[in-house]
């Protein structure tokens, strides 16, 4: 059902309000949740593990880079990092990892923004 609800709004050309809004309706988000994480220079833990969780935002707002480790300790330069001073990943509800979320950064106190849906 929710396929056919995206298809008929990418098919039709709506705009992106449109196809995020029918996104979160299905995705049944009923709390979003905003916080920050100070990351140092070990693997912190940014969100423990949640089933409930149905969207989630990562926003990098310091000087920095910070690499994430999604469901295992985070490592520098292992993964993609969140560029410094705005690096975004957005992970919606179809591809999303439900366990604990770790960053870590080459500062000692690098900020790390997020907002998790949750139902």
């Amino acid at each position: 059902m929710v396929n056919e609800k995206w298809e008929k709004l990418r098919t039709s050309k709506q705009d992106l309000h449109a196809f995020y809004d029918a996104f979160f309706a299905e995705s049944k988000i009923r709390d979003l949740k905003p916080g920050n994480v100070n990351v140092g220079t070990t693997s912190t833990v940014v969100l423990p593990g949640n089933t409930g969780r149905v969207y989630l935002a990562l926003c990098n707002d310091s000087s920095s880079k910070i690499y994430i480790g999604v469901g295992t300790a985070a490592a520098w330069g292992v993964a993609p990092p969140l560029i410094s001073n705005g690096g975004v990943l957005e992970m919606p509800y179809f591809m999303l990892h439900f366990g604990t979320i770790n960053a870590i950064a080459a500062i000692a106190s690098a900020n790390l923004t997020y907002w998790e849906g949750v139902r």
